[in-house]
């Protein structure tokens, strides 16, 4: 994996063994574009998992398949829908892509820390379907709900290419150095029903003031990481196509703070958000 720094045409670039420059940048901007980050036979062996397992239960709930499977499903019985979400993070393909080596050396030196921890439950493989507005984030930070440790970061890795018709990644850049005031929607985490609305960033418009928004258009091959302070969301799917994304969540273990917390995982491991924002 060869990781460049944040914008696309600069000469100099840097090796996963070669990132005090890009650290740097890390460090400033608060993301970073990674090149060469997935290979089209793990991406195409992902995505190849989640038709087959799309298309076993349209045979099952007699669905006759319409583009995709999954969109079938989508479109006829979101219960189902669901329940592929759930099954496809279980797949050993694509959780030795969450938890690569390369993910692991890049989070060591990005968090400087000779020891990280990744959550299983905040690994996942993130699915927006065309038009749908019910399940996206608006600007948030991961922190809010994963908690583990203010040094902390988050692989975004696209399985395709992405531009702003199929929802590019927004990213307030160097937001991550501010602190962020949110209001806990305490009916919505009872519910869990909907993540995307557990959370609300107060003074959202100062943020948009002070900080450049970047809009990373992705070719395939390409991901960002970022600082789990980082302010982001992502852009609506225009297209006819669902965009997936592989996330790959990682935290420094030796930070005060995670030991405070246990080594727990903030909401997404049953922990009151109370206890760690705000």
């Amino acid at each position: 994996m060869v990781i460049m720094p944040r914008r696309l045409y600069q000469v100099v670039n840097c090796t996963i063994d070669s990132l005090e420059q890009c650290s740097r940048n890390f460090q400033k901007d608060g993301f970073l574009i990674l090149e060469d980050v997935i290979g089209i036979d793990v991406a195409d062996k992902i995505l190849n998992q989640v038709e087959v397992l799309s298309r076993s239960l349209c045979e099952l709930n007699n669905l006759v398949v319409e583009q995709t499977g999954y969109l079938t499903l989508v479109k006829n019985k979101r219960s189902a829908a669901g329940a592929i979400f759930n099954a496809i993070n279980k797949s050993p393909s694509l959780n030795r892509f969450l938890f690569s080596v390369q993910f692991q050396k890049a989070a060591e030196i990005l968090l400087n820390s000779k020891f990280v921890l990744a959550p299983p439950r905040q690994m996942n493989l993130r699915t927006d379907h065309p038009l749908e507005t019910n399940h996206l984030y608006p600007w948030h930070f991961d922190y809010a709900y994963n908690g583990s440790s203010t040094n902390s970061l988050v692989f975004w890795v696209p399985l395709t290419a992405v531009d702003e018709e199929i929802g590019s990644l927004h990213v307030l850049t160097g937001s991550h150095m501010q602190s962020h005031e949110i209001s806990i929607n305490r009916k919505e985490i009872d519910q869990r029903k909907n993540s995307a609305l557990y959370f609300e960033i107060e003074n959202m418009e100062s943020s948009l003031d002070i900080f450049t928004e970047e809009r990373l258009n992705l070719s395939f091959g390409q991901g960002v990481v970022f600082h789990s302070n980082l302010l982001h969301k992502s852009g609506q799917n225009l297209s006819t196509k669902t965009r997936f994304a592989a996330q790959s969540r990682w935290f420094d273990a030796t930070s005060q703070d995670s030991a405070r917390n246990h080594f727990r995982g903030g909401i997404d491991e049953g922990v009151d958000p109370n206890l760690y924002i705000n």
